[in-house]
């Protein structure tokens, strides 16, 4: 959702917060979760919310989350640039400026073959340390607490009188043996897929149920798939480098003609400008009817990246094997099909 709709809709948490010092726990640590922690902190008087923010994964990032090679190389393995949607207001705006003042984003030069209509005629932006810094820079600048490898699995509703001004609070249930640290909160924010959401145990679904077709809007949501391919090379191939630099474009969409397997491929460093001080690394999409037909084989499947490798081969034929491989899927990678009459937040 948009950055007004997270105003919006977190300004009545703050503002109540402000007169209780509530706690308020955020569920995922990527721009979604990272974006609401910071937007919590400028809201609320100061001292007035206590933010923590957790993430089952070991850093910041979600879907625009890095992999990086022990030479150095850099992959975006989500989210490959910003661009700013049409009809863009002062507020998001704003946003923008903040993020290029601090150095974060830098505007995006790169040549982009092919064209895709969800980008928008908005300006686009890079991340020059790659896109997970964006969410690293809202963390920083929210105060919060936050935690890593802390998975949650379930949420309950503590007894009367168990958070601030006697409302009730939500006691968290997460993997492990971490429950004793896991302090009640007033207010839950959950910022993961809806799939793993309606999967939480505890009170969750009983509250969305609550809410007449609530569950039936929000099951509606579809996720596309996709595999994840990250190429790196040693920092002294200059067949790969010149091999990439000779291509005309930093960025490739690839269309189902010229290849059914591969849709986007990234000369990483190149994309975000720092081809000079980087080792070369490729970042391949795989096409979503290639990820679906392969969803039910295990997501390191040897079968599946020899497959995309040879499709790479066949685009970039003179591109010399890489020293590293390493390969993901993105199980819920972006939605498809979203919440009905919703722009952002439920």
């Amino acid at each position: 959702g948009t950055a007004r709709n997270f105003a919006i809709h977190f300004s009545m948490v703050s503002s109540s917060a402000a007169a209780t010092g509530a706690r308020v726990l955020i569920i995922g640590a990527g721009i979604t979760g990272s974006m609401i922690a910071r937007l919590l902190r400028e809201m609320a008087p100061a001292g007035s919310v206590e933010v923590h923010v957790w993430d089952k994964a070991r850093g910041a990032g979600g879907r625009m989350s890095v992999r990086r090679s022990e030479e150095g190389g850099v992959t975006d393995t989500g989210a490959q640039y910003l661009t700013e949607a049409d009809g863009i207001d002062a507020f998001q705006r704003a946003i923008y400026a903040q993020l290029a003042e601090d150095q974060v984003i830098t505007p995006m030069t790169a040549i982009v073959r092919g064209t895709r209509a969800a980008d928008g005629g908005g300006k686009s932006w890079v991340a020059p340390k790659g896109m997970s810094s964006v969410s690293k820079s809202f963390l920083t600048k929210s105060g919060a607490h936050v935690s890593f490898s802390r998975q949650v699995k379930g949420l309950r509703l503590g007894p009367s009188g168990s958070g601030e001004g006697g409302r009730r609070a939500w006691e968290v249930d997460v993997a492990g043996d971490e429950a004793q640290e896991c302090s009640p909160f007033d207010a839950v924010v959950l910022t993961m897929p809806l799939p793993q959401v309606l999967a939480l145990a505890g009170d969750v679904l009983p509250a969305i149920r609550a809410v007449p077709g609530l569950e039936e809007r929000l099951a509606s949501v579809q996720y596309s798939v996709r595999y994840v391919l990250s190429l790196f090379f040693h920092r002294d191939d200059d067949t790969a480098r010149a091999t990439l630099a000779k291509q005309g474009w930093d960025c490739r969409y690839v269309s189902k003609e010229e290849d059914p397997n591969v849709v986007f491929l990234s000369n990483c460093p190149a994309k975000r400008g720092v081809a000079a001080a980087e080792p070369p690394a490729v970042l391949v999409h795989s096409s979503v009817p290639f990820a679906l037909a392969r969803r039910n084989v295990p997501p390191d499947d040897a079968g599946v990246k020899g497959e995309l490798i040879a499709s790479v081969n066949k685009l970039l034929p003179d591109l010399p094997p890489p020293a590293e491989v390493r390969m993901m899927r993105w199980g819920l990678s972006q939605v498809r099909y979203p919440v009905e009459g919703e722009t952002g937040a439920v």
